[in-house]
């Protein structure tokens, strides 16, 4: 005897998905460099991810705060 599975009520929004992607789902971000809009699938282990790869975004996101706190500090007069 076989068993038919039931399909999942539409309205139904938690609960494993099928092929186990509900883990998955809820580690996807998006990257938070302003001239970037990809998404990526955080494997972190703290889930903390920032970018979507760092050679790419955060990398250059670094390099800019750097240099906005060089700039910074030439400006403020020295004791």
């Amino acid at each position: 005897m076989t068993r038919r599975a039931q399909a999942p009520h539409p309205d139904r929004h938690r609960g494993p998905a099928p092929g186990g992607l509900s883990s998955e789902i809820r580690r996807v971000r998006v990257c938070r460099t302003d001239e970037c809009a990809l998404r990526f699938v955080d494997h972190s282990p703290a889930r903390n991810r920032r970018w979507c790869s760092m050679s790419r975004c955060g990398n250059r996101r670094k390099v800019r705060l750097h240099q906005a706190r060089a700039r910074r500090s030439e400006d403020t007069p020295a004791d």
